[in-house]
């Protein structure tokens, strides 16, 4: 099973920025080595942004859990990367009560 609604799914450019692509942020400094050490970087974040939004086109859904902000969606699978390495990535996605997928976080496995 693929990602439902997957058309319509965003990425929030400040989560990107701000948080997966941020090496001093509190809590995600460490995805932003990660994907850091794979060509992405924080001044091009639409290059990570278009990975994470075609990561659910190739992968399909993992795990799937209600949660009180809407149906949690886990999708593994590899990542496309500018260094052409594509390592293995969990994407977690939140369909809300309007249907449409919404990035609430991504980490290598």
């Amino acid at each position: 099973m693929h990602l439902p609604f997957a058309l319509w799914r965003r990425i929030s450019a400040v989560k990107v920025q701000s948080y997966l692509l941020n090496d001093v942020h509190p809590d995600g400094w460490g995805k932003a080595m990660s994907f850091k050490g794979f060509g992405f970087v924080s001044d091009n974040t639409e290059a990570l942004m278009t990975a994470l939004f075609d990561h659910p086109i190739r992968n399909p859904v993992s795990e799937l859990t209600t949660t009180p902000y809407g149906g949690k969606y886990v999708v593994r699978g590899t990542l496309e990367t500018p260094d052409g390495s594509n390592p293995n990535v969990e994407t977690i996605w939140i369909v809300e009560a309007d249907q449409r997928p919404r990035l609430a976080t991504a980490s290598l496995v």
